[in-house]
Order: C-alpha cells, then sequence, then structure tokens
C-alpha cells in the first residue's frame, strides 16, 4: 500500500494501543509517535496500561489535547480490593530453595521468572534434578512460534489448572497475554512495570472468595553489574527494587506513585 492508500484506510478508524510499556527509550519514542501519526489521521485512540509513568502519560495527553481525552480510572477504595501480592526482597536464587521445597510439598502451582533466557534454562535443568516427579517446564522467546505457542496452551490448559504442584520457569514472555493464576512466584528484579505485569500472573483470579488473600511473591536483588543487568538498566532496577516494601502487601492504589519514583525523565 502506498502511504496516501494506508492514511485513508486509517482515517476516523478505532485503534487500540494495549499494554503500553516503557522498558526502554527508544520503544517509548516509538509509541509517542505512533500516537501522534494516529491522531494526525483523525483515529480515536484507546490507550491501556496498568504501568504507565505519569511523565509518559502527561506527554500523551499532551500529543493528544487533554480536552480531547476521556480518562478512565478506579477509585482508591475499589484499588484496594485489588490487591493480592505480599512482597518478599531476596538475596538470591541459591536463598529460595528452602522457599521452593515447601511451595511443592504444599502442591503449589509455581511460576519463576528470569530476565535472560541463559538463566532460565540452568534453573530449569537445576528444577527438574531437585523435583523429578513433578511437571516443570521451560518457555522462552527463542523457541520457535508454533512451539512457544503450544508451550503457552500447555501453561494455561494444563498447569494452570493443576491441584497438584508444578513449576513453569519463564522469561518476560509470560508478563502479557497469559491468563494463568499460579500460588508463587520467584522472579528476577526487573523495571518495576514488568515487574507489575509479572505480579499479574499470581493470584489473578478475584471473585468475592479471594478479595483480601493474598500470595507471595519473591523478588531476588539487582546484579551488582551492568552487564549482568541486561536487557535491562540497572540503576533503573535499583530504584525498582527500592521501593518495593519487603514483607509487606503491595497495594494497587500506591503503583502510581511508585512508578513515578522509578521513571522521572522521558527522551
Amino acid at each position: 500500500l502506498t502511504l496516501a492508500t494506508s492514511a485513508e484506510a486509517l482515517q476516523g478508524c478505532d485503534v487500540i494501543l494495549d499494554e503500553i510499556h516503557t522498558y526502554s527509550d527508544i520503544s517509548r519514542a516509538i509509541v509517542l509517535k505512533i500516537i501522534e501519526v494516529l491522531h494526525h489521521f483523525g483515529c480515536r485512540l484507546h490507550i491501556g496500561t496498568a504501568t504507565m509513568p505519569g511523565i509518559l502519560y502527561d506527554k500523551i495527553l499532551e500529543v493528544l489535547g487533554k480536552d480531547q481525552v476521556h480518562e478512565v480510572k478506579l477509585p482508591p477504595e475499589v484499588l484496594d480490593t485489588f490487591d493480592r501480592h505480599i512482597i518478599h526482597k531476596t538475596s538470591d536464587w541459591v536463598a529460595t530453595h528452602g522457599i521452593l521445597e515447601k511451595a511443592v510439598q504444599e502442591d503449589q502451582k509455581i511460576l519463576i521468572v528470569s530476565n535472560r533466557v541463559a538463566d532460565a534454562q540452568i534453573r530449569f535443568q537445576e528444577l527438574k534434578d531437585s523435583f523429578p516427579s513433578i511437571p516443570i517446564m521451560l518457555i522462552h522467546s527463542r523457541y520457535k512460534r508454533n512451539d512457544r505457542k503450544n508451550l503457552e496452551n500447555q501453561i494455561t490448559e494444563v498447569f494452570n489448572q493443576s491441584t497438584q504442584a508444578c513449576i513453569v520457569v519463564s522469561t518476560q514472555v509470560v508478563e502479557v497475554s497469559l491468563d494463568i493464576s499460579f500460588d508463587l512466584m520467584i522472579t528476577d528484579a526487573a523495571p518495576l512495570d514488568a515487574l507489575i505485569q509479572r505480579f499479574g500472573r499470581i493470584n489473578r483470579k478475584r471473585t468475592p472468595e479471594t478479595i483480601g488473600k493474598y500470595k507471595p511473591i519473591y523478588v531476588l536483588a539487582p546484579p551488582e553489574e551492568e552487564k549482568e543487568a541486561k536487557p535491562y538498566d540497572l540503576e533503573t532496577i535499583q530504584r525498582s527494587y527500592e521501593c518495593l516494601e519487603d514483607v509487606k502487601v503491595f497495594h494497587e492504589k500506591e503503583v502510581q506513585e511508585k512508578m513515578d519514583k522509578v521513571f522521572t525523565t522521558i527522551d
């Protein structure tokens, strides 16, 4: 299609931009330019995410014109009913071995999230050796598309439905799209927006029976070296980790405040 034809096809359309993330300066710039161009074409934009820093939020309002934007937010008293996690800050992977053994004995569904594929592969093999009698699977972005799709189906249809102990070892691929509700998470420290998306895979189902009940998330301390923090920025990971309170309920109504402490500038 020519640019003119594409513009004509887009004119006046409704466009949904879901799960706007801010993992890098480049992705932020791309998102802002997409919004600017679609707005220029007269599109009606529907932008949603649980993890948008205020500084990006304000920039989007500036591009669109605040008087043309309808904002939808839950009031604090409703957000209180969405609290579902207790955060535990943990020194390193080795320190979680006892936690894993107890969780397996209690027939919990466990989700392990690594920032890097190599770490996920190592942990997967360790867990297979430690717990040979329970189902354990590995999923990451380097699988072929069909294989990864099959693994995602296995997570949602088999592991997610299990009433016995099971473990999924993953990378960032579980942060979005998967509708799963596990019992316990151990995750590498990451930028706060990524962590919040990961948290959403634990105790996900919100019913009258689950409101007010919390499940544990163990966040490993950040690395000390910049190269060990890849693919993320070490300083961002450190700020994110610092804003988490140890052995405390993670309050949904405080997400925006924490996000704005972590993400303070935009280029």
